[in-house]
């Protein structure tokens, strides 16, 4: 049986200085999209935020633009994009541009190749914790505890994106659930769940930087949630409240 890799890993709690010019690059590159916290005063210590992926839009513009004390969390990140250039490569193509962004192959395939030489070092950078589906997972909710017991929150999309990424989400991955109550079990906090999207209409907008925000939506609880709810009716619960902020945003 082929012996299972685990990437090395490491909370990153500050940026350095190539990695403030590549944001700060980022910032005056892409336009900056309109920021909607619905939430009063500073956001808490420990806290785990979902977003949506809205194409390859969305975690991009979560790094860049979410307005957090210096731009510092980590996110969830598929394993493969912090293996070797080819594990990377064949995410890209197969997965990532065929299976969710729909692209055609001989373009999935030039963007794959060029995009897997960058990819793991902008990965580190944006601080990308990997993502696990087998045994290994334990690793993957060790890590995010790490980082919430540093004070760093962790951006998870939980979104089922088998068939691409969708404004409207049918379905959650409940991982996130998995690593509240993880967290709940050895340190007795119920963290608060923020919501997140990022929205673009471009149909409705009469200039670039009009159609795109990030809407900052209000915290839930699990362990509140789960006094009347089971563990599906909890992730459909978020998922539900992810699609009310994004219809309720999309045509302002």
């Amino acid at each position: 049986m082929r012996k299972l890799k685990l990437q090395k890993f490491k909370v990153k709690e500050k940026r350095n200085l190539l990695d403030r010019f590549i944001f700060w690059l980022s910032r005056k590159i892409k336009s900056h999209p309109k920021i909607i916290n619905l939430n009063d005063g500073p956001m808490p210590e420990k806290y785990i935020i979902l977003g949506n992926h809205n194409g390859a839009g969305g975690p991009f513009s979560y790094r860049a633009f979410l307005p957090f004390e210096n731009y510092k969390f980590m996110s969830w990140g598929a394993y493969q994009m912090l293996e070797n250039y080819f594990s990377r490569r064949r995410y890209l193509y197969k997965t990532f541009y065929v299976q969710k962004l729909h692209y055609g192959r001989i373009r999935s395939f030039i963007f794959s190749m060029l995009f897997a030489t960058v990819s793991k070092t902008l990965y580190k950078m944006a601080g990308v914790l990997p993502v696990y589906y087998d045994t290994r997972v334990k690793y993957t909710l060790q890590y995010s505890m790490d980082c919430i017991e540093k004070n760093i929150p962790v951006l998870i999309f939980p979104e089922d994106a088998e068939t691409g990424y969708k404004d409207y989400i049918e379905r959650f991955f409940s991982g996130f659930i998995t690593l509240s109550k993880v967290h709940y079990a050895k340190y007795g906090t119920d963290l608060p769940i923020f919501t997140a999207v990022y929205v673009r209409n471009p149909a409705k907008a009469k200039r670039k930087n009009k159609y795109k925000k990030i809407v900052i939506g209000k915290p839930m609880y699990l362990r509140e949630l789960m006094q009347t709810r089971t563990r599906d009716e909890a992730a459909e619960a978020f998922r539900a409240y992810m699609n009310e902020l994004y219809t309720e945003h999309n045509y302002k």
